[in-house]
């Protein structure tokens, strides 16, 4: 799964969003587990250093 959109509040230390569930890391693990809390309604931030995520 390729990444292919950047947010750029992202970069931004006040930016005002918000999220339920930060995940650190696009693995395997990481990818699963922000798939699975968006099903369940949480607002997921999922930071990957490479382009690929999974």
């Amino acid at each position: 799964m390729k990444c292919s959109i950047i947010f750029p509040t992202c970069m931004n230390k006040k930016a005002q969003d918000r999220c339920d569930i930060l995940i650190i890391g696009g693995g395997p693990a990481g990818a699963s587990a922000a798939l699975k809390a968006a099903q369940e309604g949480a607002k997921v931030i999922l930071i990957e250093q490479k382009e690929e995520i999974g």
